[in-house]
Formats: structure tokens, sequence, C-alpha cells
């Protein structure tokens, strides 16, 4: 099976902390982990990174038994290109000071946007768009991950529309 989605980390953890506790929501958490062990959901290694920096977190150890039962996609030296194309349209787009673009491709949330664009694969996040305000203000201190998916022209969803999908509902 091909996969469909790579998600960000703050899906995982919004999802944990604030919607659907890995604690009460067996069901929910084992149906992602088994979409990510057949591929349907694919996680790069940058994500579970960012994931391992909490060892007492329920999202962690999530991420630890993925680790253990699939590999995490590489990205450094797979997504290269579209990492630089990113990063020179977020320059061309003089909306964003110099700091916020470094510090976006140079985490998990840049390398996400250019491995989904490499792949042809939907982000999931939980991070929403910047306002229409923000979009025109120049010097923003903070690219967001559905903002770099629209300049890298790739599709972004929510967790919880990627859950709600009819093509995600199916069993691997």
């Amino acid at each position: 099976m091909n996969p469909t989605y790579v998600i960000d980390t703050n899906a995982l953890i919004d999802l944990d902390w604030r919607t659907y506790p890995c604690a009460n929501f067996n069901c929910l958490w084992d149906f992602i982990a088994t979409n990510i062990k057949t591929g349907k959901i694919t996680v790069i290694d940058k994500v579970y990174e960012e994931l391992g920096k909490n060892p007492r977190d329920d999202t962690f150890l999530f991420a630890k038994g993925l680790k253990e039962s699939k590999p995490i996609r590489k990205t450094v030296g797979f997504a290269d290109e579209n990492i630089t194309k990113l990063y020179d349209l977020l320059i061309e787009s003089s909306l964003y000071r110099f700091d916020a673009i470094k510090d976006f491709v140079s985490v998990a949330d840049g390398w996400l946007v250019a491995y989904a664009a490499t792949c042809g694969l939907t982000v999931v996040t939980g991070e929403n768009k910047g306002k229409p305000s923000e979009a025109k203000a120049k010097n923003q201190k903070r690219v967001k991950i559905p903002d770099a998916c629209l300049l890298m022209k790739v599709n972004v969803v929510s967790t919880l529309k990627m859950i709600e999908e009819p093509n995600f509902r199916e069993k691997p």
C-alpha cells in the first residue's frame, strides 16, 4: 500500500493531550498505529526525534512502539531538493523574517513539507494557516506548516479531517 499521509508531531501530541488521550482511546491509537505500520501514514525521522523529547509522555511511548515495529522514514538525503525549494520560496515570498525561515527548514516542520512534496503525500497537522491579516504582514516571526504547504502545492489536513476521510477509515 502506498502511503497517503505524513504526520506532524503536533498532530499526534494534540490528539493525545487535547482530544483523544492514548490512555483512554486505545482503539483509536491502535488504528493509527496499524495505519502507520501498513504504510498509509508515514512518520519521518525528524518527527520521531521531536516525539522523543519527553520520555514520560504517552506520545513518546506510542512513537517508541512504532520505531520498534516499523522503520521511521529518513528525510536527509531523500527530500533535500524540496527543502531547498521550500527555503527559496519562503525567501521569495518576503513574508517571513530570515530567522523564522532558517528555523522552519532546520526542524521537522520544514522537512515534513519537503518530504510530502517529494512523495506526493498529504500533510497531517494540528496547525492552522495564518490569518489573512498575518499573510499580508511582512517579517512574520513564524512559518506555519499549512502556509508552507500552500507554497509547495502540498495538500494539508487536520488530524480529525484525516480520520473522517473515507479512505482512512477503510481497514488497512
